[in-house]
């Protein structure tokens, strides 16, 4: 009765409760489905609301695939708890900037960003202990090619100007792309593709990557791709990327040819200067930390200070000022530390895995001194990574029959 009052009335409001119901019930029946799934949906860029908290698709499905992930999570693991206690160490610092600065966004956020990290991590790991994690990367390298096709016929639809592949915004397809990118290059054989097959990906994904003309996105794979030589040199192993060197160095020169170029010409146009990103940036950047950090330096200005009804300026795209600006030294120190602890499982991991969910978080680390780091989709990939690793790194005989229970219900 409520359905079809809601139907006659505000049907997006019905279909939205139709679809979330769906979801669950399919969470709950084949969990593996929507765990799967969620690597793909970190493109789910689009917002489903409700205004006050600004949900994405990937926040949405997030919060239905850690209920799934439960029951599968590798509870046990020294490195998962490593890291969710570095996570909740961080986020009880947030809460008391909540508590200085109290609003209903902060305290939203603070939930957001304990699902980007924690949340993430518990799903990774339940996909791999559940022995899904070819089939989640391939699903996730599979829609990154399909972004880059439709980044490509965009940008050539608009004269060459920077793609927005099915509304998805230009930096966040960019970054998102590299990281498919990371995950092709350093773990191939985990994909059990062709040899033909790896090299069509990774043209495809290159070709997506210039389309969308993110600048940050595209140094960012450029230092990753140097520091993977380099961790692989010292460790005297070589690898199919190691031997693609000076392939992968021209095009990497050729990406940041096309991010200089275009920077020249759209950005630095005398015509445009004024309201150009780069002049928006500094601007915002000095409100972030003159307005914003100086007077509070401990604890910040609150979370999402720029979503307040009288702000004038938009989200610092730097993670250090943002940082500062929204949650103070302890915030910074905080997340910091985060950070510090996953790196370091990420180094020290068993698992094969561990050097893609390494040069993933780097990369994500990079596009953030440029970008928003706390942001569904590009934000949550990384940590979903990382939970591959943990969870590959359990005992390959326990995963029989948590897999067989998945797929029972």
């Amino acid at each position: 009765m409520v359905l079809a009052a809601l139907a006659a009335s505000q049907p997006v409001v019905a279909l939205g409760l139709i679809g979330g119901v769906a979801v669950v019930v399919l969470a709950l029946l084949t969990p593996a489905v929507v765990l799967v799934a969620m690597f793909p949906a970190t493109f789910a860029y689009w917002r489903v609301g409700p205004a006050s908290v600004d949900m994405s698709v990937t926040d949405a499905l997030t919060i239905v695939a850690i209920l799934a992930a439960l029951p599968f999570v590798p509870w046990r693991s020294p490195t998962l708890r490593r890291i969710l206690v570095a996570t909740a160490g961080y986020c009880a610092i947030l809460a008391v900037t909540v508590v200085v600065h109290p609003a209903q966004r902060s305290v939203v956020e603070v939930v957001h960003q304990a699902s980007i990290v924690a949340g993430a991590v518990l799903i990774g790991s339940a996909v791999s202990r559940l022995g899904y994690a070819r089939l989640a990367l391939r699903a996730l390298l599979v829609t990154a090619a399909v972004i880059s096709w439709a980044a490509a016929i965009d940008t050539v639809a608009h004269k060459l100007q920077p793609a927005y592949p099915f509304g998805i915004q230009k930096n966040a397809a960019g970054e998102l792309i590299v990281m498919g990118l990371v995950v092709l290059l350093t773990v191939p054989h985990r994909l059990r593709w062709s040899r033909l097959m790896v090299g069509f990906m990774a043209v495809t994904l290159l070709g997506g990557l210039v389309a969308s003309e993110s600048r940050g996105a595209a140094l960012a794979l450029v230092a990753v791709f140097a520091l993977h030589l380099l961790r692989q040199r010292k460790a005297g192993s070589s690898t199919r990327i190691t031997r693609l060197a000076p392939l992968l160095l021209v095009v990497s020169v050729l990406l940041i040819g096309i991010s200089v170029i275009t920077y020249q010409a759209r950005d630095l146009n005398p015509q445009t200067e004024q309201f150009n990103s780069v002049n928006s940036r500094l601007d915002t950047y000095s409100y972030a930390i003159d307005h914003k950090w100086e007077p509070n330096l401990v604890f910040g200005a609150g979370l999402k200070w720029f979503f307040a009804p009288d702000s004038t300026y938009g989200v610092p795209h730097d993670l250090v000022i943002d940082e500062l600006s929204e949650a103070g030294i302890v915030g910074l120190l905080g997340m910091i530390v985060v950070l510090w602890v996953l790196l370091a499982a990420m180094r020290r991991s068993t698992s094969d895995l561990g050097e893609a969910g390494y040069l993933v978080l780097v990369a994500r680390i990079l596009e953030a001194t440029v970008g928003v780091f706390w942001v569904a989709g590009p934000g949550t990939l990384p940590f979903l990574i990382v939970g591959l690793v943990v969870g590959d790194e359990e005992e390959a005989d326990i995963r029989r029959p948590v897999r067989a229970r998945a797929l029972a219900g």
